[in-house]
C-alpha cells in the first residue's frame, strides 16, 4: 500500500535524524527529530481514534418491498468521544441493486451525531443482504489509515412486479350439487360450519345469538369456504425454456418508471413469467378466489389453495425466490400434479415453452372438467428462440383461452387481449 511506503520513508528519516542528533549533539537535528517523532505519534493517534468510540445505527422500516417500489433506510453515526473525528468513510457491502449507502462523513465533533437517508428504487426481485459495513478514518497527513468492520447485517425480500389488472376472465367454477370444501375459514361466508365460544377480536356479526341465549355465554359462528372451485397457477420454470439477459449479470437493464404507470422489466423471459404469475395471483386473491401455486424450479414449490392477504404474501414471497432452474418439463409437471386439480377448477398455465408437448396433458385435464387458461411468453422476442405459433395453433384447435406476452409489453394490456378466445366464465 502507498501509505505504508510513506510511513516507512518517514520512519527511516526520523531514525536518521535521531542518529545525527545523538552523534553530533547539535540543536537543529535534535529539533528535527522531535518534530518528525511528534508527527508520527500525532498522526497515529488521530487515525486510530477516528474509528473508535463510534455508535452506528441503521434503521430499515420494512423488511420486504416490491419491484417498482422504494426501499428507504435511515442511518446515523455518533461520536461518543470528546475527541473530534476529522473524517469517516462508511463503506457498505449490501447486495441490494443500486443501493448506495456508502458515505463520507465530514468532521464530527465529540458527542455529535451525523444522519443521512438513502432511498433506492427496487429493480430486481429476490432476497438481498443489507450490510455488513466498514468504517475507515485516517490522519490529515495521509500517513495512517485504520478500518473497523461492522459485521451486523439484515436481509430484505423484494417481491416481483405486480401490474394493475382491472379485468381477467375467470369462470365461476361453482361445484355441482352444492358441494363445499369442508375447510374452516376466518372469513365470513354464506356457509356456517358450526359455533364455538367467543374469542376476543371476533366481530359482532359472527355471534350466534340463539345459541348464546341458550348456553348463556357468547358463541361465535364458524364458516366454510364458498362453493367456488379453486384457481391454480402453474408457473413453468424449466431451465431450457426461457431466454434473454440473465438477471445476475451487470448489464441487466434496470427497472425504469415509464409515465409512472408501466414498468420496464429485465429483458429475460423468466422475469416476465414471474411477474405475470404475481399479477394474476394478486388479481384473483383480491376478488376473493381460492388460489394455489404449482412451480417446479430449484425445488418443488406447492402452495395449497387459500384466500386472503396472508396467501398473497406467501405467493409473492415464493415468486421472489424461484429461478428458471427446473429439471422437469411442463408436460411432466402437469401429469405429476394432476391430483391437485379438482373438477371445475381453473388452471392458469404460465409458460414460455414454444413446443406443443405439454398441450395433450392440458387437454386431458380439460376433458376431466378443468378449465384451462394459458399465458405464453414469446421467447423469440428475448433471444434467438422459436416463436410459440405451434403451441398457439394447438390451443386454438381445442378452444383454450390464450394470451401472449412479448418483450416490452405492458402486462396490463397483454393480459386484457387474448389471442385465442376460449370458453371461460
Amino acid at each position: 500500500m502507498v501509505y505504508w511506503r510513506r510511513i516507512a520513508v518517514l520512519v527511516v528519516v526520523t531514525l536518521i535524524a535521531w542518529l545525527i542528533a545523538l552523534n553530533t549533539g547539535r540543536r537543529l537535528p535534535l529539533q528535527f527529530a522531535y518534530v518528525l517523532t511528534s508527527l508520527l505519534v500525532a498522526a497515529f493517534v488521530i487515525a486510530w481514534s477516528g474509528v473508535r468510540g463510534l455508535a452506528f445505527t441503521r434503521v430499515t422500516p420494512v423488511r420486504h418491498t416490491q419491484v417498482g417500489h422504494i426501499l428507504e433506510e435511515h442511518l446515523s453515526i455518533t461520536n461518543r468521544w470528546w475527541l473530534p473525528k476529522l473524517w469517516i468513510e462508511v463503506m457498505d457491502f449490501s447486495t441490494f441493486p443500486g443501493h448506495r449507502v456508502s458515505h463520507v462523513v465530514p468532521t464530527l465533533r465529540g458527542g455529535r451525531t451525523y444522519r443521512w437517508h438513502v432511498r433506492t428504487l427496487a429493480t430486481r426481485r429476490g432476497v438481498f443482504r443489507l450490510g455488513p459495513m466498514r468504517v475507515a478514518s485516517g490522519d490529515p497527513f495521509g500517513l495512517f489509515l485504520f478500518r473497523r468492520d461492522l459485521p451486523h447485517h439484515t436481509s430484505v425480500v423484494v417481491f416481483p412486479y405486480v401490474a394493475p389488472l382491472p379485468y381477467f376472465p375467470l369462470p365461476e367454477g361453482r361445484l355441482t350439487g352444492g358441494e363445499v370444501a369442508h375447510r374452516r375459514t376466518h372469513q365470513v361466508t354464506t356457509n356456517v360450519a358450526g359455533v364455538r365460544e367467543y374469542m376476543p377480536g371476533d366481530s359482532l356479526n359472527r355471534i350466534h345469538w340463539r345459541t348464546t341465549a341458550r348456553v348463556r355465554r357468547l358463541m361465535s359462528k364458524e364458516f366454510e369456504l364458498d362453493p367456488l372451485a379453486d384457481v391454480w397457477l402453474v408457473l413453468d420454470m424449466h431451465r431450457d425454456v426461457y431466454g434473454g439477459v440473465e438477471r445476475n449479470t451487470e448489464d441487466v437493464v434496470p427497472v425504469l418508471m415509464v409515465n409512472r404507470k408501466d414498468i420496464m422489466l429485465p429483458p429475460h423471459g423468466a422475469e416476465y413469467a414471474v411477474s405475470v404469475t404475481a399479477t394474476l395471483g394478486n388479481h384473483m386473491l383480491r376478488h376473493d378466489r381460492a388460489l394455489g401455486l404449482v412451480c417446479h424450479a430449484q425445488q418443488r414449490w406447492i402452495i395449497p389453495s387459500d384466500r386472503g392477504e396472508r396467501q398473497r404474501d406467501r405467493l409473492l414471497e415464493t415468486l421472489a425466490l424461484v429461478e428458471p432452474e427446473g429439471r422437469l418439463p411442463l408436460s411432466h409437471v402437469l401429469l405429476i400434479e394432476l391430483p391437485l386439480f379438482g373438477r371445475h377448477s381453473t388452471l392458469v398455465v404460465v409458460t414460455g415453452d414454444w413446443t406443443a408437448h405439454w398441450v395433450p396433458p392440458l387437454i386431458e385435464l380439460k376433458r376431466r372438467g378443468v378449465v384451462p387458461i394459458v399465458i405464453l411468453i414469446d421467447n423469440s422476442t428475448f433471444a434467438d428462440l422459436p416463436t410459440p405459433d405451434v403451441a398457439i395453433s394447438h390451443l386454438a384447435r381445442h378452444n383454450v383461452h390464450t394470451f401472449v406476452v412479448h418483450k416490452g409489453d405492458s402486462l396490463t394490456r397483454a393480459l386484457s387481449h387474448p389471442v385465442v378466445k376460449g370458453l371461460v366464465g
